[in-house]
């Protein structure tokens, strides 16, 4: 599985590359390979490579740039090795996207926000994110290595990790 995941990363970072142009035209013309869904007449190669992304939407983590895209309660931001949402929270209807847990300015953390919403705990973990400025777009990342590519022994370490777990 993790030798497939290397495929979804590919057509994941590298778009405008040819194999991944066909894909996305055959397969998800809306969205990405992150939201493709499998029809029942795919090919072998494309079933494969979703098998393959199930395992990279595990570990693959938001970098906040201008944090327009992430969503707070769906989508994986909070760089840990366990659960990357949070955990406790209460939901504000008016607070959906990292970018309303900023200051007004948009370059520090609204700490006041983030008490009310969230257990100390995941306020301890959000406040060491570094937050990106204008002009940055967010950006999808391996979370299980420094640089934030992704890598088979990684996904592999991962995936034995996850099934340890049980």
């Amino acid at each position: 599985q993790a030798l497939l995941a290397i495929l979804a990363w590919r057509v994941l970072q590298w778009p405008d590359a040819l194999c991944a142009r066909v894909l996305k035209a055959r397969y998800f013309k809306e969205g990405t390979i992150m939201s493709a869904t499998c029809p029942s007449g795919a090919s072998y190669t494309f079933r494969s490579m979703i098998y393959g992304r199930d395992l990279l939407r595990e570990g693959t983590i938001w970098r906040i740039g201008d944090k327009s895209r992430i969503n707070v309660h769906h989508d994986n931001w909070i760089p840990r090795s366990s659960s990357m949402k949070p955990l406790g929270q209460i939901y504000m209807s008016s607070v959906t996207r990292v970018a309303h847990l900023l200051s007004p300015d948009g370059r520090s953390w609204n700490v006041g926000r983030l008490e009310t919403m969230f257990s100390p705990d995941d306020v301890k973990d959000i406040k060491q994110i570094a937050v990106g400025g204008p002009g940055q777009d967010d950006y999808l990342a391996w979370n299980f290595t420094k640089n934030g590519c992704f890598t088979v022994k990684s996904a592999y370490h991962m995936k034995m990790a996850m099934l340890r777990a049980g």
